[in-house]
């Protein structure tokens, strides 16, 4: 399983819980995590001092448990006009 893949099953599977708990929006990206480059569960939270998430989100893969990056973002909500 790539590190693409990990977080975008980690996403399918917290995705919902972190929508619950504040965040207005969950993507997948590459971001840089000390020093490195990977991927990562991203949520988009109006207000990140509100909100209280983990630096990271398990998943089982067919090899083990493995732990993915969550990175929280100041962002507003996206709104149609």
């Amino acid at each position: 399983m790539t590190d693409e893949e990990a977080a975008e099953r980690a996403r399918e599977l917290h995705g919902d819980g972190l929508l619950r708990q504040g965040a207005h929006g969950v993507s997948v990206e590459e971001v840089q995590v000390k020093g490195k480059k990977k991927f990562a569960v991203v949520a988009m939270v109006a207000d990140p001092a509100q909100v209280a998430f983990p630096d990271e989100l398990s998943i089982s893969t067919p090899t083990g448990q493995r732990t993915v990056p969550l990175v929280v973002r100041k962002a507003k909500p996206f709104k149609l006009d």
